[in-house]
Order: structure tokens, then sequence, then C-alpha cells
């Protein structure tokens, strides 16, 4: 699949700049239709997006939630809840500046999914996305209190959230 750019308002725009054009897959509006309407035909509750970031020197991005918190001194990808009104790429572009302090250059590719109950028995799904994010290092959110840089051998070694561990594991 090839790349294209779509154009988004920066909620964080204060400065009343343009929308940014953020890259997309070429396709990807039938590919996050027939995602989420797959999840709808599973009964699926609640949806996520996460984005497994990866350095040209194969390092993958974990950040590790605060204590107390929901998978509380786990390590995770960025990502978090899809709201009703946009996109699968849409959610992930905000969650991932709202959890990393870095904007998406490019979504790359649909990695998979994985289901789980959350702590009220909702049955959620969690897409996976491989992206490409602005240069920088990542400035944690609230949520969190680590990041590390890990390879395929490191990342064994985390404790990963139960509903990413495993396709974090598969796809690194």
């Amino acid at each position: 699949m090839t790349e294209r750019n779509f154009v988004r308002e920066d909620p964080n725009n204060s400065k009343g700049r343009e929308a940014t054009a953020l890259p997309l897959l070429r396709g990807h509006e039938s590919t996050n239709s027939a995602l989420l309407e797959k999840a709808k035909k599973d009964g699926i509750d609640r949806i996520s997006t996460a984005g497994l970031v990866r350095r040209e020197d194969g390092r993958v991005l974990i950040i590790r939630r605060k204590l107390g918190d929901t998978v509380g001194g786990l390590y995770e990808a960025p990502g978090g809840g899809f709201g009703d009104d946009g996109t699968l790429e849409e959610s992930l572009s905000r969650e991932t500046s709202e959890e990393i302090g870095l904007r998406i250059r490019a979504v790359k590719e649909y990695l998979g999914h994985v289901d789980f109950n959350d702590k009220h028995g909702l049955k959620c799904r969690k897409f996976l996305f491989a992206i490409d994010v602005e240069d920088g290092e990542p400035k944690l959110s609230d949520e969190h209190v680590e990041y590390k840089w890990v390879d395929r051998n490191e990342i064994k070694e985390y404790n990963l959230t139960p509903d990413m561990g495993k396709l974090l594991l598969s796809k690194v």
C-alpha cells in the first residue's frame, strides 16, 4: 500500500496555524470501515487504537503506566480509546500526541488486533498499527512514568499489558 495525506485540524493548535497533513495508507477509508464493521458484528463494546513506533535501528517504543492506574506498572504501546465521531487513524493520532507528545508522520500498516474484557466486563478490541512519528524523544503524559526503546530480545524482559503483550511480541 502507498501513503497519501489527509488534512485534519490540530486540536493543540492555539496559534492559528493551518491544519496539518497526516499521511495515511491509501485505501484506509475502506480498511477503517471494514475494521469497525467487523468489531460491531463481533459484539465489541469498546474500541481502542495503539501505535507501534519503530526507530531506524529496529528498536520499538514501549511506555509504562503509572502505578495505581489501569494496568499500572505495565508497559504498552502508545494509544487509547476510540470515539464514535472519527476514524481509527484520527484516534491513533490524538492518542499518540497525548501520550508521547509526538505527531504521527505516517500510518504505515495495520498489524492486527487483540480482544479482551475490561475491568467492567465489556468486550474490547484494540487495533495495532505501525506508525512513523516526528523526530524527537517522547514527552510522556501524566498516565505514564517511563519509556524505553527496546529490541526484539529486550522486549521479552518487560511486563507488557495483557492485551498488547502477545501482539507486540509477534510484531517486533
